[in-house]
C-alpha cells in the first residue's frame, strides 16, 4: 500500500511539472487593434502578444506620415 502511494505521488508531480511546462510555452494571449476610420468604418485585427510593440512603432510611423503635427505618436 506504501508503495502504490509512492507511486501515485511521483505519478502526479511528473503530470503536474508537464502541465506547468505546457501552459507556460503556449502563450495565447493577444492584443485587439480597433482602428476607426473618419467615414465610421472599423477595422480590428487580433495581433499577438510577441507582435504588440511591431504593430505599435508602425502605426505610429503611419500616423506621424499622415497627420505629421497635429497628432503625437503612441
Amino acid at each position: 500500500m506504501q508503495y502504490l502511494n509512492m507511486e501515485l505521488s511521483i505519478f502526479s508531480m511528473l503530470i503536474f511539472c508537464i502541465n506547468f511546462i505546457v501552459i507556460n510555452t503556449l502563450d495565447f494571449k493577444t492584443y485587439r487593434l480597433q482602428i476607426i476610420l473618419k467615414n465610421n468604418v472599423v477595422i480590428e485585427k487580433r495581433i499577438p502578444k510577441k507582435l504588440k510593440y511591431d504593430y505599435i512603432s508602425l502605426i505610429s510611423e503611419i500616423r506621424r506620415n499622415l497627420l505629421p503635427d497635429s497628432v503625437p505618436a503612441l
